[in-house]
């Protein structure tokens, strides 16, 4: 007489070879050792294709029977919803003897893996009985499966696990199920901790203000994926090949700008492409999981040409797209105008597009007012006017002083500006005569007015507003040199 235990009852049979006729739950989960705990392997829903590697997991059976032994059974998992194998790689089961289960088993495979076909069976010989509910083990390693556009939609894969005694037939445990594969968007979006730089008017707008005057590196990148995910090929999302690509493209004003650099890449940009409008910097295969593998992981720093021209203020602005090497998958947008970084002024900039040099003839006045509470430095850059096939020149560069707070200041343009930079004044009325003026005041805001006057006080040529460059910024979020 044969001892059939069940969870919480216990059944003795009282003829040899009877068997109860209903069945009893048992217990089948997946465990994903990605994330070292029993749920669902997920897998990347970008790939368009229907047939799958499965990924290098394993399921847990555990039965609801306490078997003894001889009490040999046969054991099936079968695909659901359409889903097939592609090749003849069956799935392989293992059983571990050993406390508190004990007991050996002996498989034999009865069914195999077919191309098209829906399920594998064993057949388990049981040579020693059961103490426990021992787990069987159920590997997917190198299963082929055809899943249609379960995954691609978002979907999951399912499969079962059903017993049969091997004398009878009969069903003892219910067939229970649980997911192969779940479908998950492999790359959410980029974040971007936008950067924010003030150009030193103190150095003539010539460099960064602060330690790092040749670079601007507070931007911060970071790439929101399911790293915890497989590849249709089984291989795991994050080791990238070298043929997938994050794709950065920047725009806006890249003037005076050397290179970007992001973790061990760098982008290195030509004296053209210092005068194009974008460019793009590409991260390739192990450089994206370094780089953005983490949140804010790795700055996005930009280097600046080392030449003595000033530089401008600007917003550059970032898109983002993570390309696969496998045409198969479809790439992603993740990020489209997010502003990268600004560079501001930490001062106020007025220019006087044109003004008479000639003092044998002409006066020309500057009259600037500080707007802020705090007082500022003032200096004065000369440009000569551009001519057809000329562009506009530097002529040198003097410094004022200091203009008040809340003050105002009279510039004589030939005195203070002109002689002191050795510029002659004596001009007849050519051209040669004629300057454009750049007044950079080292304050939060100013304004200022410019006149050019007969010397004979016979006429003058009017009085024009001085254009600001830079916007105007409170003086609490500034960061300007106190003289």
């Amino acid at each position: 007489m044969w001892n059939l235990g069940i969870r919480k009852y216990f059944w003795i049979p009282l003829f040899i070879g009877f068997l109860p006729a209903f069945s009893f739950p048992a217990e089948l989960k997946m465990f994903d050792p990605l994330t070292g705990t029993y749920q669902p392997p997920k897998v990347a829903r970008e790939y368009k294709g229907s047939r799958w590697m499965a990924p290098s997991t394993y399921a847990v059976y555990i039965p609801a029977v306490i078997r003894s032994t001889g009490r040999n059974f046969f054991l099936k998992l079968e695909l659901l919803d359409g889903v097939t194998f592609t090749s003849d790689v069956s799935p392989e089961i293992d059983f571990v003897s050993g406390p508190p289960h004990y007991g050996a088993v002996e498989f034999r495979l009865l069914h195999p893996a077919e191309d098209g076909g829906t399920y594998v069976e064993w057949l388990v010989t049981v040579s020693e009985g059961f103490q426990d509910y021992p787990p069987f083990f159920l590997s997917f390693a190198g299963v082929g499966l055809k899943v249609g556009r379960i995954l691609v939609q978002g979907g999951s894969v399912f499969f079962q696990v059903s017993t049969r005694d091997a004398l009878t037939g009969e069903t003892i445990e219910s067939p229970v199920q649980a997911t192969l594969m779940k479908a998950v968007a492999s790359i959410h979006s980029v974040t971007v901790q936008p950067g924010d730089k003030r150009i030193d008017v103190a150095t003539g707008r010539r460099r960064f203000w602060g330690t790092a005057g040749d670079q601007d590196s507070t931007s911060r990148l970071g790439l929101e994926a399911e790293w915890s995910l497989w590849r249709q090929d089984g291989s795991r999302f994050i080791s990238f090949p070298t043929d997938d690509l994050v794709i950065l493209t920047i725009s806006g004003n890249l003037s005076r700008i050397s290179a970007f650099y992001l973790g061990s890449a760098s982008r290195a940009l030509t004296e053209d492409e210092r005068s194009a409008s974008s460019v793009e910097f590409v991260l390739q295969g192990d450089q994206c999981f370094e780089a953005l593998g983490m949140p804010f992981n790795s700055p996005l720093a930009i280097e600046l040409v080392a030449v003595d021209v000033p530089i401008d203020p600007r917003t550059l602005t970032l898109d983002v797209a993570f390309d696969f090497g496998d045409r198969n998958y479809v790439d992603q947008e993740l990020l489209k105008g997010g502003v990268l970084t600004t560079w501001s002024l930490n001062g106020t900039v007025l220019t006087a597009g044109y003004i008479n040099g000639n003092a044998n003839e002409f006066l020309s006045r500057l009259y600037l007012k500080n707007e802020s509470s705090v007082p500022g430095k003032v200096t004065v850059e000369v440009f000569t006017l551009p001519t057809p096939g000329t562009g506009s020149v530097s002529r040198g560069l003097v410094e004022l002083g200091t203009i008040a707070s809340r003050g105002v200041a009279m510039v004589k343009v030939a005195e203070d500006v002109l002689i002191p930079l050795g510029i002659p004044t004596s001009y007849g009325t050519s051209e040669q005569a004629n300057f454009a003026l750049e007044v950079v005041l080292a304050v939060p805001d100013a304004t200022g007015v410019v006149q050019t006057f007969r010397r004979d006080l016979s006429f003058a040529l009017g009085m024009s507003t001085m254009n600001k460059v830079t916007s105007q910024l409170s003086a609490y979020t500034m960061h300007f040199p106190y003289p």
